[in-house]
């Protein structure tokens, strides 16, 4: 099986538009340059009485960090960013006056 064949089905197991991904830009480390990231985990600890649990829990986000210098992928931290306007909205919404 050859490349094209391999975007194509990969295409037609998608309902989103025929695009060879290979053709497009691809994402660089902000610190330094570099287009090799790896996944990992991070964890957010939240707080029981929120989910109605007796103990806190570990919430798991997967994350990219750089290959050669460690720095969050811009994806990432674009990701973390809305994470954390969604969680300032709702704590202000939280308040009781």
């Amino acid at each position: 099986m050859n490349m094209n064949d391999m975007i194509d089905m990969a295409n037609a197991m998608s309902s989103r538009p025929k695009v060879n991904p290979f053709e497009y830009d691809t994402i660089k480390c902000d610190e330094c340059g570099s287009e090799n990231f790896t996944p990992v985990m991070q964890f957010r600890k939240i707080p029981g009485l929120l989910v109605g649990e007796k103990e806190d829990i570990l919430y798991p986000h997967k994350v990219f960090i750089c290959r050669n210098c460690g720095a969050l992928s811009p994806m990432s931290k674009e990701e973390i960013d809305e994470i954390n306007k969604l969680s300032k909205k709702e704590k202000k919404s939280d308040l009781i006056i």
